[in-house]
């Protein structure tokens, strides 16, 4: 029996890009690279580039040689592989502060403010769209009532410190990226937290995870904020990205 060399190359340059796939599958890496509305990528990608490859490896062996690999097939192997070797060369998206700052003139697009009045409740929204909604009615009073943001209203949040409070009670600032389609377009959005009187919550570091519960509060002149009654360290999410409303 013979290799064909050329259906080898190929085979190869599948298991490739098979492997990357399960990797990003099975290490849960996938939310670095896609946005919660392509996830489904992943895992189609893993199986059926897994299933390719392995069929097309079976096939190397031949009853006659093989024609050589051309140096144009290699050329365009080279560049089927390109991407693999630019995700191992370059680091992976980062959520951090850092990223943050330089996006922050950016804004995801979002719904015009409902005519109709309040569509979402900030008081019953889970803590990472909660902190969506204030960073909105915060940027523009006109989401207020479509997010159900008003001053009084009882409130969780949860997301990355962006801007860490320069000293134990002193306010700082919570953010959460929220994805369209991929990790490249990830646009953050921020609230403003200051400590609720009478609390005095320790300072968490630039880019910890912390959920806070407080109130929501009109700020004179326009805007919200968020006054902290309870302000602790947690995980990082699974999954970091918000979902579009």
């Amino acid at each position: 029996m013979n290799i064909d060399p050329s259906r080898l190359a190929r085979a190869l340059a599948f298991l490739a890009w098979a492997g990357f796939f399960d990797w990003l599958w099975l290490s849960g890496a996938a939310s670095s690279y896609v946005g919660p509305r392509t996830t489904w990528v992943v895992p189609f990608g893993a199986v059926v580039l897994t299933v390719s490859a392995l069929a097309y490896l079976a096939g190397v062996r031949t009853a006659v040689p093989g024609p050589r690999l051309s140096p144009v097939e290699l050329l365009g192997l080279l560049a089927l592989l390109a991407p693999i070797l630019a995700v191992v060369v370059v680091p992976e998206p980062s959520l951090g502060a850092l990223a943050v700052e330089r996006k922050q003139s950016a804004r995801a697009p979002v719904p015009p403010p409902s005519p109709e009045g309040r569509v979402y409740d900030v008081a019953e929204s889970d803590p990472g769209n909660a902190l969506l909604s204030v960073a909105l009615a915060d940027a523009d009073p006109k989401y207020a009532d479509t997010y159900g943001v008003y001053d009084g209203a009882r409130i969780e949040l949860f997301g990355l410190v962006s801007r860490q409070a320069p000293a134990p009670g002193a306010p700082f600032e919570l953010s959460r990226f929220q994805a369209s389609c991929c990790a490249a377009d990830a646009i953050p959005y921020t609230a403003r937290i200051r400590p609720a009187p009478g609390f005095a919550p320790r300072s968490h570091p630039t880019d910890a995870w912390v959920q806070v519960s407080g109130v929501v509060r009109a700020v004179p002149g326009g805007g919200f904020v968020v006054e902290a009654e309870r302000a602790e360290r947690r995980s990082e999410p699974s999954d970091p990205y918000l979902t579009a409303y």
